[in-house]
């Protein structure tokens, strides 16, 4: 019968582990404050097993349609000075199409970071998707990157 206790444990932190990853990929990231166009935010905390994970899970996250069961508010003025990373920027979900983007992906020294392509008002969602180096290291066609039409 101890087994069964070292069993469960593990099936409890698989469960939780699986709980964290719908978490991450169901939570949006709205802004309190505005941002200026050029931010830069990063580098992007990990919880991938590798930078090309992390890469990928931008793209893992883009939908057509969004549903926002989870939505996390984020003062970026704030955030932006921790030299350790930011954990929020995993949580940020990836644009549909070039209007509705208003962050770009991109790498610097070995690590992901965010910019912002525009002004984001208070109280936008922060919308990502990869710059035109990680468009071209993945092999994807810059015209074609992310444009799924939008569904309501």
């Amino acid at each position: 019968m101890e087994d069964s206790g070292i069993q469960r444990g593990i099936w409890e932190g698989d469960a939780k582990a699986v709980q964290q990853c719908l978490t991450d990929i169901f939570t949006s990231v709205y802004t309190t404050c505005d941002i200026p166009e050029n931010a830069i935010f990063g580098p992007c905390v990990l919880s991938h097993t590798s930078l090309y994970d992390s890469i990928a899970f931008i793209a893992l996250k883009s939908t057509d349609k969004r549903t926002v069961p989870y939505i996390f508010r984020v003062d970026t003025s704030a955030a932006n000075g921790s030299s350790e990373g930011l954990m929020w920027l995993r949580l940020v979900q990836s644009a549909r199409d070039k209007e509705e983007q208003n962050l770009e992906a991109y790498i610097k020294n070995g690590q992901l970071f965010y910019r912002s392509l525009r002004r984001i008002a208070k109280d936008e969602e922060l919308l990502v998707w990869y710059g035109k180096e990680l468009t071209e290291l993945l092999l994807l066609c810059p015209s074609r990157s992310h444009s799924k039409k939008k569904k309501k």
